[in-house]
This record gives structure tokens, sequence and C-alpha cells, in this order.
């Protein structure tokens, strides 16, 4: 009982926070995102409420926009960790949080702690790579270990690559 009014009153602040800083997922669309990541916050809409009639905010960091194809045009990166839940509170696991990376109409999800973008490593490929600093197990170590996987994007397969992924992708 003392939890559910201590959770009403913290999401009950949010509200007031203002409109610069919270968006209610229960107000119009977002505008200007992609119906991806539309889709994916009204799923979270509406599993949130069906946990006791909970009410979704879309805190105003949940969206990223950068260009993580390497072809000039912004994509989405959503953090689920912003999306929060009336009823429920989000739990950041020892691997992080989960994060979804949308290009156009792909939409890959990864579990991390942190994420970095960088836009052109290699000088005579443009290709960008994206860094997920990950769980230990990911390097075969404990969780507390350091580690990065590294993951690009593939335009001709429409897809996200990871580690030996050329050896897997089939015609």
């Amino acid at each position: 009982m003392m939890t559910k009014f201590i959770t009403a009153i913290f999401v009950c602040s949010l509200h007031f926070v203002g409109s610069a800083s919270v968006v209610s997922a229960d107000e119009n669309s977002p505008n200007g995102f992609s119906p991806r990541i539309i889709e994916i916050i009204e799923k979270a809409k509406s599993d949130c409420h069906s946990i006791d009639e909970g009410i979704l905010t879309v805190l105003e960091e949940a969206i990223t926009k950068v260009d993580l194809s390497g072809d000039g045009k912004p994509d989405e990166v959503l953090s689920h960790a912003q999306l929060e839940c009336s009823t429920k509170p989000y739990l950041i696991s020892t691997g992080g949080s989960l994060w979804s990376f949308v290009i156009e109409d792909h939409v890959e999800s990864f579990e991390a702690k942190a994420w970095a973008l960088q836009p052109r490593p290699f000088e005579d490929f443009p290709i960008p790579v994206l860094l997920l600093f990950v769980h230990g197990t990911h390097c075969d170590h404990t969780g507390v270990d350091p580690c990065v996987l590294a993951v690009i994007w593939h335009d001709s397969v429409g897809q996200f690559l990871v580690g030996k992924a050329f050896e897997t992708i089939k015609d």
C-alpha cells in the first residue's frame, strides 16, 4: 500500500515537471517520429495500462535521432528505461536496459548499459560503428567486467551485423 502511494506521488510529480521535459503517451503521438517508434511506444502504453490501468510517461530523453546507417538521414534510438509506467517501475539489470535502434522499418533491440556512435571510425570506409557497453558475459567474463559490442548496419541486407554476422547471412 505504501509503495503504491509513493509511486503515485512520484508519477504525479512527473506530470507537474512541465511539458518541456515530460511527454505523456496519452497525448497525441510524438511529432516527427517514425511509425515504428510510435508503434513501440503504443505497445508499451498498452502493456502499462494492462497493469492496474497504469499510465505511461515518455520522458524527453527517451528518443534520440542519429544517423546509424550512414546514409545521411536521421534514424532513431529509443531508451526503454525512459518509458515510465505509473504502476510498474522499470528495473535496470546488471546488463543495463533495453534500447531499440530504428532504421526505416527495421527495429533491432539490445540490452546495454550505454551506447555510443562512431560516425566514421575508418577513414577509407564510411561505415558508422555502434558501440554497446554490454554485460561482461558477452566477453566470457562476469557482469561487472567491462565489455563492448561493435555493431554495424549492412544496408544491402537491411540488418545490423554483430561479430561474424557476414558468415551467417543467407541468400
